[in-house]
């Protein structure tokens, strides 16, 4: 399993909101989230609210295809993110 940490705030005197992106063994990628805090108690009458959001495998590559696509559109911004994030690759060219 791998995890990536997207949101983590915290202000007042007790809000906090997590959100993460995992990958799990299975090859789902869930999105997990926590919020904490006044505002929760006085929207769902908890002071926490747990959520998962589950997406199939089988979509897992459409997903980082589309990422790619709004990210970049140029091989520089994708090699400089790639050096950036310490991410190898090789290059071939002829």
């Amino acid at each position: 399993m791998k995890e990536i940490v997207l949101r983590d705030e915290k202000w007042g005197e007790n809000e906090h909101h997590i959100l993460k992106a995992v990958l799990k063994d299975n090859g789902e990628l869930v999105f997990e989230g926590i919020d904490m805090g006044d505002s929760v108690k006085e929207r769902f009458d908890d002071f926490d609210f747990e959520y998962w959001h589950t997406i199939e495998e089988k979509y897992i590559h459409d997903i980082l295809l589309f990422l790619i696509k709004e990210k970049f559109n140029k091989i520089s911004e994708v090699l400089k993110w790639l050096k950036s994030k310490n991410i190898p690759y090789t290059s071939q060219s002829f």
